[in-house]
Order: C-alpha cells, then sequence, then structure tokens
C-alpha cells in the first residue's frame, strides 16, 4: 500500500501509520529501516503537534524488537547526491569543467565528507566521553545498595541466553545439512538441469523466502578452467534464478524443488547458454555472498530462460525429518524463555536503584553503541570523494566513445602548458567545454539506472526494427524498475523479436561491463525479461482485468511497471538524438501502454 501510495511521488499528509517490524528474515534488524522512515512520517509540520506509529510485531522477533526501532529515532539525514552518468553529462554540457568542479563541491554529500564529517567525529568523541564519565560512576557506585547482586544476575542471563542462541545455530546447521543430503539425493535421482527453489539463507531452515532457480550443472564436471577455480571438494552446482543472476551454490541453498524435468532440446540449450555466461563473467570475479554462496550478473543470454523459471507457488519445500522439527522447536522455546529471562532481570537491574548505578550502566552500554553505530557510519563515508567519482565516470565516458577525450585533456589544461614533445603550449582550458559525442547526447537526456546502457540499446541497429509493442516489452527489461524480486510471474512470455534483441545486444552490455569494471563503478546493467511479456500483452490491447488475471502482481505494481515504462518511451520519443523511426515506434507505443487505468494517473 506505501508503494501504491508514492506510486506518482505525491506527498501525502498522514496522522496514523500501522508499519510492519522490518527486519530480516533471520533476525537481523536492518540499518537503514524502512518502518523507522515510515513511523517518523507519522504527523506533518504546520498540522500536527503529534502522530500514531503502530509497529506491527513479525514471526522472527518479539515485541521488543519494535520498542527497539521506536527508540532508535528518525534516521539521519543522509545526502542522496550522487553521481551518476546524467549528471556527469549534463554538468559537462552545461558548464566548462572548472566550473563543474566547484558545482559538485558545493553539494551537501562534499559537505558532509568535509566540515560535516569533522563536527559528526566531534559529536562521537563527546557521547564517548559521556559514557567514560558514567562508567566511572558506576565503578564508583558499584556494590553499594546491592545493585552488584542484581547487575551480576543479569550478567549471568545474558551468559545464558548466549549459549542457548549457539545451541540453536548448532542445530539449524545441522537441519541445514539434513536438508542437504536430501537435495543431492533428490538431484542425483531427477538428472540436470532442474528446477529448485534455492535458500540463500542457509542459517534459517524455513521455506518462506526460496528463490525460484535452475540447477544446471554441478561445478566441477563443467569443462570449464575459469570456473575450475571456484571449485572445492565439496559438491557445488551453478544456477541461475528467476531475477536473472548466476549463482554456484552448495547442497545447502538447495530448499524445494519444481516437479517436473526440462526436456533435452531446452536443457541443454539452456546449460549451453549459463555456461558459456558463467565463464565470460568469471574473468571479472564472481562476488562472495553473505549466505556462502558466489553470485555474478546474468545476461542478455541468460534472460530468456530466467524469465521461464516457474514461480515460487510452484516449489515444494523439501521437509526436515520429525525429529529434527521436534528438536529446533524446542531449542527455540528454550532460547525465546532465555531472553524473557534476560530482558525481565535488565529491567531489575535498571530499577534496582532508581536513578542509580543499574540504570546509569544501561544508559552508558546504549550510547556506546549509538557512538560506535555512528563510528562505523562516519567510516564508511571516507572513501573516494565526490570529484574524484565525477573524475572516474569522465574516463570512463571517454572510453565508451560518449566523451570526446581530446577536449576533456584541454578543457583540464592550465594555460601555457604543452601537451607534449614538440607540441605548443596550450592557450589553457579555461572557458572550453567537453564535447559530447552522439551517444553521450543520447544518454543525457534519458533518465534511468544506468543512462549510458540505456543510450546504448536506444541507439543500436538492433532495435531498430522492432515493432511499438515489442519495443516497450524490452525497454521494461532493461530498466531494473521492479528490482529482484523473486515472486514474480506472468504467464505471457517476451516474444522471440525481443528476446532475439537482448542476446544482440549482449556484446555491448557486456563491453559496458569490464568498462564499469575497470573503473570500479558498481551501476546496474539490468536485463530482467519476466515482465517484458505482460507489457508487449498490454500494448498488444489486452484488457486490464485479464492483464491482472494473468500475474500475480498487485495493480499497483503492474500500474508502476507500466507507468515506468511509458515515461521512458516518452524520453525516447522526444531525443532528438535517436533515428526518427525509433522515436516516431517509440511514441506509437507510449501511446498504446497510456490507456486506461494507467492514463488516468496524475504523472
Amino acid at each position: 500500500m506505501w508503494r501504491q501510495l508514492l506510486l506518482n511521488g505525491s506527498h501525502l499528509i498522514m496522522h496514523l501509520i500501522i508499519a510492519g517490524c522490518s527486519t530480516l528474515p533471520w533476525g537481523k534488524a536492518s540499518s537503514s529501516d524502512s518502518s523507522n522512515a515510515m513511523g517518523w512520517s507519522c504527523w506533518t509540520p504546520g498540522f500536527d503537534t503529534a502522530g500514531q506509529c503502530i509497529i506491527l510485531q513479525n514471526r522472527y522477533e518479539e515485541a521488543e524488537v519494535a520498542l527497539e526501532i521506536i527508540a532508535k529515532g528518525p534516521e539521519p539525514l543522509q545526502s542522496q547526491f550522487s553521481i551518476g552518468y546524467n549528471m556527469v553529462l549534463n554538468l559537462l554540457h552545461r558548464f566548462t569543467l572548472p566550473e563543474a568542479q566547484a558545482f559538485v563541491q558545493r553539494s551537501f554529500n562534499a559537505f558532509l565528507r568535509g566540515e560535516g564529517w569533522r563536527r559528526k567525529l566531534a559529536e562521537i568523541e563527546t557521547m564517548e566521553q559521556r559514557v567514560r564519565i558514567m562508567l566511572d560512576q558506576v565503578a564508583a557506585a558499584d556494590g553499594k545498595d546491592g545493585t552488584r547482586g542484581a547487575a551480576a544476575a543479569y550478567e549471568k542471563a545474558k551468559g545464558r541466553l548466549k549459549e542457548e542462541r549457539r545451541a540453536l545455530k548448532l542445530l539449524t546447521s545441522q537441519a541445514t545439512d539434513e536438508r542437504g543430503l536430501l537435495a543431492t539425493q533428490t538431484l542425483e535421482a531427477a538428472g540436470l538441469p532442474h528446477m529448485v527453489g534455492l535458500s540463500l539463507d542457509p542459517a534459517n531452515p524455513d521455506d518462506f523466502h526460496l528463490l525460484p532457480g535452475m540447477v544446471v550443472a554441478e561445478v566441477n564436471g563443467l569443462d570449464s578452467p575459469s570456473l575450475d577455480q571456484h571449485a572445492k571438494a565439496t559438491i557445488q552446482w551453478l544456477c541461475l534464478t528467476s531475477d536473472n543472476r548466476m549463482l554456484i551454490v552448495q547442497p545447502r541453498h538447495i530448499g524445494g524443488f519444481v516437479e517436473g524435468v526440462l526436456g533435452a532440446a531446452e536443457g541443454g540449450r539452456a546449460l549451453l547458454a549459463i555456461s558459456q555466461a558463467a565463464d565470460t563473467h568469471d574473468a571479472f570475479g564472481w562476488r562472495q555472498a553473505v549466505g556462502g554462496f558466489l553470485s555474478a550478473p546474468g545476461t542478455g543470454t541468460t534472460a530468456p530462460f530466467a524469465a521461464r523459471i516457474p514461480g515460487i507457488e510452484a516449489i515444494t519445500p523439501l521437509p526436515l525429518s520429525k525429529a529434527m522439527e521436534e528438536a529446533v522447536e524446542q531449542q527455540q522455546d528454550r532460547a525465546a524463555e532465555a531472553r524473557r529471562s534476560m530482558l525481565k532481570l535488565k529491567a531489575e537491574a535498571q530499577a534496582f536503584s532508581g536513578p542509580g548505578p543499574g540504570r546509569l550502566r544501561i544508559k552508558a552500554e546504549s550510547l556506546q553503541r549509538r557512538a560506535d553505530e555512528a563510528r562505523e557510519d562516519l567510516e564508511n563515508q571516507q572513501g573516494a570523494g565526490t570529484w574524484r567519482a565525477f573524475q572516474s565516470i569522465m574516463a570512463m565516458l571517454s572510453q565508451a566513445d560518449a566523451l570526446d577525450g581530446d577536449t576533456i585533456f584541454r578543457a583540464g589544461q592550465p594555460a601555457g602548458r604543452a601537451r607534449g614533445p614538440g607540441k605548443e603550449p596550450s592557450a589553457g582550458g579555461e572557458g572550453q567545454r567537453v564535447r559530447l559525442l552522439p551517444l553521450g547526447d543520447v544518454a543525457r537526456q534519458i533518465n534511468g539506472s544506468n543512462e549510458l546502457w540505456l543510450a546504448t540499446v536506444l541507439s543500436s541497429p538492433e532495435i531498430q526494427t522492432l515493432t511499438p509493442p515489442q519495443l516497450a516489452a524490452l525497454l521494461s527489461g532493461i530498466t531494473g524498475d521492479m528490482g529482484t524480486r523473486p515472486s514474480m510471474t506472468a504467464r505471457y512470455e517476451a516474444s522471440a523479436a525481443v528476446t532475439g534483441c537482448m542476446e544482440a545486444l549482449e556484446p555491448a552490455r557486456m563491453a559496458l561491463y569490464q568498462l564499469q569494471m575497470a573503473h570500479g563503478l558498481e551501476i546496474p546493467l539490468a536485463v530482467d525479461l519476466r515482465l517484458a511479456g505482460l507489457v508487449e500483452a498490454w500494448a498488444n490491447g489486452v484488457a486490464w482485468k485479464q492483464i491482472m488475471r494473468d500475474c500475480n502482481l498487485d495493480d499497483g505494481d503492474v500500474a508502476r511497471l507500466f507507468s515506468r515504462t511509458a515515461d521512458l518511451l516518452r524520453q525516447a520519443a522526444h531525443c532528438p538524438g535517436l533515428e526518427p523511426d525509433l522515436r516516431r515506434s517509440a511514441r506509437r507505443a507510449m501511446r498504446d501502454l497510456d490507456r486506461p487505468p494507467i492514463s488516468d494517473l496524475v504523472m
């Protein structure tokens, strides 16, 4: 509902908010808490003096976690100023290089890294000094009025909770190993490739967050020198997920199966496309994920296979033995009881002497945690400066033939400096602007998650022959707007022309990916065709009710998808750097998408 209400960026006046306890499924609280942000929006300056926020308890945490979310207070103000392709190109189009540098260095993000950083550091040091004073006061008063006994009981309870949680973690690991053994036996009997449900958090044996995927082959069995370096003594499988990611997983990551086996021809094509893509990506390194698996982005050749992976409703979870389930449940109960006992003793220690040492110790611990979190955030802010990030993107754009490298050099040259041996001293770059090449000019006029990738697609010859509905479908698959949501499914597949065009664009996407990696840029290069067929069907005139029956998305999510795709088509239709035929096709596709109820939205 929150996402649907904010579909068009409207400012809402709210007096009461009901939000879920936003923690990760395995009980780790999120650092950037959406529930926290929503909760502190429950009153409107100028209208209210107070607001109400109800935090709902979830299945993974007790009610105290909701209280902690409220007690944390609002998140600190963070700069949303980010350097991207569109910003760099527009600044260079409008300003000279020195003027662009001055503009960037006046940003709030630059302030946070300079004067703001120093102020924050002074605030942290003040908090740490207060902690030291409090602890000195506690040490001086410790042992008086029975405080030491209450504190000792509290510490003992904390130790018991730690042991119970350690035992639960060990038992959970055993449950995961049991499930992994069953997964191995099932795959050996069923054969590969096979559709599965991936549990990417092995620490949680629940089956509530299974990601649909396809196990393609065992890594040790592939004739791939680049993948061999990831092979281990334990069994590992190469997988493709429904959100078009390639993973190298272990048996403990398999949480369920989909009935049925792929045909020999389809399975062979999938194995060839995915293994080749995995081998290519390995040159730039697979990423180690928190769950103990390796991850790499999918490609245009793997996207059609990812789009055909069944949804989460088709997955049958792997069951644990009854004895193991009972043991895990009993240990969870013991851990919950230990937590309740610890919280009770904590309250007693805090209130034993009223505002005395017990309460002071708890307050000092809380303040120390706040100081530690603030110092960690401050250290994370220390990296490449805003201007250095600007320069890195500018260098990358030059290599991608979006900027004229010669004009970059001249614009940055001081007057009187020769460019090289035997060259005449230059007149200096003051007043001279960097020249944008055609690709850069298109990217300057496009807004999206990766404007250079969008401009590359819109400028490519492969896209010029697509019909308006096919153009809309292709663009919906590269916007990256719907994120990595494993539960998204639709009955419509993208047409062969759309998938063929995406495969033809893959060399250009890989070249751009290599350039980004070489410059340390982590800007997404989205390829996700799961909903491309849905967009194509809507552009071809399928009724709204039929569209909603044929997918598992909320109407707000579908409206968002169609609206964002129509917005990108609108930008393409008004971009003078694109071919006239493509602009006409984009204009026609935009009209096909912008019909009720989409046209009824206030944009």
